[in-house]
């Protein structure tokens, strides 16, 4: 192997290094575990914003329309769940009812590409007959919405990407009720992954691409 064939390849090791060394954001109770819905089905579950809008730290339950609706966690089995929507992830899940949101703080110091998008695990209430929207907020901006959801199973969403603030970052699930008839959304399993930045993938391919050009020149 020649001089410039090394330093392709150490062209593509340096970029392959810089795609895989990502970032990583640790989300407050992700999965709704906590705190732990006691009582028997069908009452397994709590509104905390009627009653304990913070019971984990990081995360808030709020209501945007008081009397009406809310956000909680809710237990497998629930009267929000049924049998046919277990939690894909451990055993409980969060809910927005109506206007009801789900906020969760966390804090972002990671390299300069601070482009992220989140994925979740969503369904709608297995009793409802219409349809629940949710609208995804990163610090308070719209990053997407989500719609059509069903109800009788949890389906896998990704949000479009949105940029981190270095420090404190607040991640929404807020309910729309667009029909306005009491409508709730599922939600469980939320995560992070940071997205690689054009400039990386563009530096790697174009190492492997020469690196590969190199030894074909060579074998010719």
């Amino acid at each position: 192997m020649n001089l410039q064939q090394n330093a392709i390849l150490l062209a593509a090791l340096v970029s392959v290094a810089s795609v895989s060394q990502a970032a990583t954001v640790t989300l407050p109770d992700s999965g709704f575990e906590t705190p732990i819905q006691g009582g028997a089905a069908p009452g397994n579950y709590t509104i905390y914003s009627s009653v304990d809008p913070t019971p984990v730290t990081g995360l808030t339950f709020t209501n945007a329309e008081p009397g009406v609706g809310g956000s909680g966690i809710s237990a497998n089995g629930s009267s929000y769940q049924d049998g046919s929507l277990n939690a894909p992830q451990g055993t409980q899940v969060g809910f927005v009812q109506v206007l009801g949101g789900i906020s969760m703080s966390f804090d972002y110091s990671g390299n300069s590409n601070n482009l992220f998008n989140f994925s979740f695990d969503a369904a709608e209430r297995y009793s409802d007959t219409g349809s629940e929207q949710v609208n995804v907020l990163l610090n308070g901006v719209l990053i997407d919405t989500v719609s059509g959801l069903s109800t009788t199973a949890f389906a896998a969403f990704t949000t479009a990407s949105a940029t981190l603030l270095s420090g404190t970052n607040t991640l929404t699930f807020q309910g729309v009720d667009p029909l306005n008839i009491d409508t709730t959304a599922l939600i469980d399993n939320i995560t992070a992954s940071q997205v690689p930045e054009p400039a990386s993938i563009a530096l790697l391919a174009a190492g492997l691409f020469g690196f590969g050009a190199s030894r074909r020149k060579k074998s010719v």
